[in-house]
Order: structure tokens, then C-alpha cells, then sequence
């Protein structure tokens, strides 16, 4: 970037800040001509002196507007105005603009149905592009992986793919039939369903805890219903990281009824361990020091001043139930 582009933005916030400040821009001149239409921006507040406010360079009159909390110079922001005849625009309310994050998972298993470009595995069913031509290879039964994002809207939810590899067949085609990949953003949902041994599909999620209801918890909109006598619901925290192992409920109903039935439960960014009825999980300081049983590497690491685990940096996982050497799982029996 030039340094000419970079100030011209600066330069013309602090004309027109200048300018406020002499009284030759008056925000009283805001309100002349009729109110004609409503209108929503989004965009980064540059200037904001006053009763008058810049956002992406426009500039906005919001001495009778609501301001959200946090809203300041650099915060993305939505503004809900009305634009008068003349141009102007007066804000009714300006709050920080919070992006939805992008969902993005991974189906992998076998193809149960085909109803023209939808196809269902695992009981999901997903939209792929009419105009890809790996649609028109698909086959009921066949295996194959999609990459896709999902979507809350008001008729519930859509999965559309982004990515769709078909597993049993030669891979020798060529990456333009395939589609093109993107990127997986850091901590998304990671959604594999695979056959457990009675033929159930196993669903697979990975992602932060968004609520916690009694035993219901919610990661990316998903619903999972814990065993109540699991004691890890009594450690389980918004916010935390968890991969979850699950069968579909019998019903599937995306507007608030429960989606999976844990099976297995790992933590994967805070150490949880269980023994029995016991759990323990690192407090993030050195209070609460762990019990014998659970090797608790982390913590031993962090607060023991011998720098000694008890075994030497290694451990017997018999009779507790560790997950990847971060954390631990539970189970429904």
C-alpha cells in the first residue's frame, strides 16, 4: 500500500472533523429534507466526534441514535439509519457488528438416498451444486466425503456442499471434476459419520460449547443430549472444546429438539480426567491439585517444583478415561 492511498482515508476524517469542530459542518443541517428510506450499513467506524459518526466514509448524524455498548473508532459496527431526500443519513441505532461464523463439516460415510442435486448421509440430507459434475457419478450405497457449510435459517437448517469426493472409485480424476477445496477455518465443527457395530450411524462433532441446558449441550447449533449421571456434566463449561461421539436421535428437528445421544465425550483444549464417579479437571492455576489417579501432565508440569509427574513423563491410562493426551472422555453405557 502507498503511503499517498494510506493517508487520504486519515486526511479526509480529519477534515471533516476539523470542519465539525469549527461549526462549519453542523449536525443540525443533518435533519433538513423529508425522510425517504430506511437503510442498514455495515462497516468500520472511522471517525466518531460528537453527534456525528464516519463509517467507511460515510457520514452519519447520530445525535438521536442508540449506541450499543463497545461501539468506538475501529470496531465494525451496524448502523440502521434514514436517509433523507437530500442524502443525509440519520442513524436510529449503532451497535458492534458481530459476523455469524462460518460452520463448516465433514460428512464421510455412505450415500442413503439421491432426490435430484440432494443426497443423504447419515440422516443430513445436503444440496450440492446442479452444475457439478460429480453429481451426475453418485450412487445410493456408494462412499464418499463432502466438505460442506451450514446455514440457520428460517426453514431450518441447510447444509450445502463445498467439496465432494467420492471414496471408492479411482482417484485418478481429474481435480477440476472435483471441485475446488477451501481452506477449513481453525475450530469448526468436524461431522464424520461412520457404522458402529450394530449399523447406527456414528456422528462425530468437534467444536467450542455454546450452552449448556441441564444434560443438553450445544456445539455449532447441535443440540447432544449426556447421559444425566455422567459426571463430566458437572466439569462441562461454555466455551470448552469438545469432540463428541453420537447416534441421531430418532427424531431430528433442527428448531430446538435433541440431534445426537452422546456416546463419547473428549475434551480437547482443557485436561479433564474420570475414574468412576471421580473428575477432575485443571483449574488453569495451581489450586486444586489433582488426585493420584489422574496423570494431569499439564498441570504437574506447571505447579509441581520437582518437575516429577510420579512417572517419569509417563502414564498408565488403565482406569481412567484420557482423550488424545488432552483431556478426557465419558461414555454412556
Amino acid at each position: 500500500m502507498s503511503t499517498k492511498s494510506y493517508w487520504r482515508p486519515t486526511l479526509f476524517v480529519f477534515i471533516v472533523l476539523a470542519l465539525i469542530s469549527l461549526g462549519v459542518l453542523q449536525v443540525a443541517a443533518f435533519q433538513e429534507g423529508g425522510a425517504t428510506s430506511e437503510q442498514e450499513l455495515v462497516g468500520t467506524v472511522e471517525a466518531f466526534e460528537g453527534s456525528v459518526m464516519i463509517v467507511d466514509g460515510q457520514i452519519i448524524d447520530v445525535s438521536m441514535a442508540t449506541i450499543g455498548e463497545g461501539v468506538a473508532v475501529g470496531e465494525m459496527v451496524i448502523v440502521h439509519a434514514t436517509v433523507t431526500e437530500s442524502g443525509i443519513w440519520i442513524a436510529n441505532s449503532v451497535d458492534v457488528h458481530v459476523e455469524e461464523p462460518v460452520i463448516t463439516i465433514t460428512l464421510d460415510g455412505p450415500i442413503e438416498a439421491i432426490a435430484g442435486n440432494i443426497v443423504t448421509i447419515g440422516g443430513f440430507d445436503v444440496v450440492i451444486d446442479p452444475d457439478d459434475p460429480v453429481l451426475a457419478l453418485l450412487e445410493v450405497g456408494m462412499s464418499i466425503v463432502i466438505e460442506a457449510v451450514v446455514e440457520d435459517t428460517d426453514s431450518g437448517m441447510v447444509i450445502s456442499a463445498v467439496t465432494v469426493i467420492i471414496d471408492d472409485v479411482d482417484h485418478d480424476m481429474d481435480d477440476d471434476d472435483m471441485g475446488d477445496e477451501t481452506p477449513e477455518p481453525e475450530e469448526t465443527p468436524e461431522v464424520t459419520p461412520q457404522p458402529d457395530d450394530d449399523g447406527d450411524v456414528i456422528i462425530i462433532i468437534e467444536g467450542p460449547v455454546e450452552e449448556v441446558n441441564i444434560n443438553i449441550i450445544t456445539i455449532f447449533n447441535f443440540n447432544i443430549e449426556v447421559d444425566p449421571s455422567d459426571p463430566l456434566l458437572t466439569v462441562i463449561r461454555i466455551g470448552d472444546v469438545l469432540r463428541v461421539e453420537g447416534n441421531l436421535a430418532d427424531e431430528i428437528d433442527f428448531d430446538g429438539n435433541i440431534v445426537l445421544i452422546a456416546i463419547n465425550i473428549t475434551f480437547i483444549n482443557v485436561e479433564v480426567f474420570v475414574l468412576d464417579d471421580q473428575v477432575w479437571r485443571d483449574p488453569g492455576d495451581c489450586s486444586n491439585a489433582p488426585p493420584p489417579w489422574a496423570p494431569a501432565n499439564g498441570w504437574r508440569r506447571r505447579c509441581d517444583s520437582s518437575g516429577d509427574s510420579g512417572s517419569g513423563g509417563r502414564h498408565d491410562d488403565s482406569g481412567s478415561r484420557g482423550g488424545r493426551g488432552r483431556g478426557g472422555s465419558g461414555s454412556r453405557s
